[in-house]
């Protein structure tokens, strides 16, 4: 029985991650542009801080080297895939299908995370957003069903034969192995090499993140500008209420003014027109 690899297949997956990316990067683009011929922003968040940091992410995402690949794929550019002067990817099919025929598990390895053990006891399972790539050594102080035990000196919560790095760890936070051994001590190492899609993933929770994602950020740093410009709104039409009301007063005043002004005047209209009455008598 001969199994072959997909490379088709494969292909096809990293081709759907690159879309992705160029959709990503042409959306941050347009938001970002600036139109010289009109000399004006043209994208609603020209110049903004935060998207200038995701664009970053995203431009290292595919300009530095994964941890723990063969430094020979350890670029996207050196399977093939490339970035052009618009930040947009493209995908030498020739480079890119030869390297999968002749270094297949290198090329998944710079795209997939995964995990490599020391010792045939200890097997990787999973990881997490939070979980950091490096090679970390697992301490075992009680072996069997009710494993415990630490991964890189970072404590670990036992289930069974699995261990997990706890929540808050530095580094390991997620990182779950089994051990099927009786040995303790230092049983082995795991080695947690994060591929490009994985790091793209957790660079899109960084974005979308609901409590401290750069989305999240910038809304509340947006509404708290909005509920400033209110508050300033605001008091400003208090003051012109004030001002208002003063000014009206001011008038009332002085039509009550002229008109006490002009019933004086008549009064001494009258008292002139009697005098000069009395006058002619004489």
């Amino acid at each position: 029985l001969a199994i072959n690899r997909d490379i088709d297949a494969v292909k096809g997956k990293i081709q759907t991650f690159v879309s992705k990316y160029n959709d990503v990067a042409s959306y941050i683009n347009t938001q970002s542009s600036y139109d010289t011929e009109a000399n004006k922003a043209g994208g609603i968040l020209f110049g903004d801080g935060t998207l200038s940091s995701v664009k970053s992410d995203l431009t290292s995402l595919i300009t530095q080297s994964v941890w723990g690949v063969s430094s020979q794929f350890s670029i996207m550019g050196l399977v093939g895939i490339n970035l052009d002067n618009k930040g947009q990817l493209s995908v030498n099919d020739t480079t890119l299908t030869g390297y999968l025929k002749t270094n297949f598990n290198d090329v998944a390895a710079l795209f997939m995370g995964q995990g490599v053990t020391s010792n045939g006891s200890l097997e990787y399972l999973a990881h997490t957003q939070n979980s950091k790539a490096g090679e970390y050594t697992v301490n075992i102080t009680t072996a069997g069903q009710n494993i415990a035990g630490t991964i890189n000196g970072e404590p670990a919560t036992g289930s069974g034969q699995v261990l997990t790095g706890n929540a808050g760890n530095a580094n390991t936070e997620g990182l779950s192995v089994k051990y099927t051994g009786t040995a303790i001590g230092d049983i082995g190492t795991i080695k947690l090499t994060t591929g490009v899609a994985d790091l793209f993933s957790r660079i899109l929770f960084n974005i979308t993140d609901s409590y401290e994602g750069y989305v999240t950020f910038k809304e509340t740093s947006l509404q708290s500008s909005i509920d400033g410009f209110k508050t300033k709104i605001e008091q400003m039409e208090a003051q012109l209420e004030r001002k208002k009301e003063m000014m009206i007063n001011r008038f009332v005043a002085m039509e009550m003014a002229l008109d006490t002004m002009k019933n004086q005047s008549n009064w001494l209209a009258g008292q002139l027109t009697s005098a000069a009455s009395a006058w002619s008598w004489a």
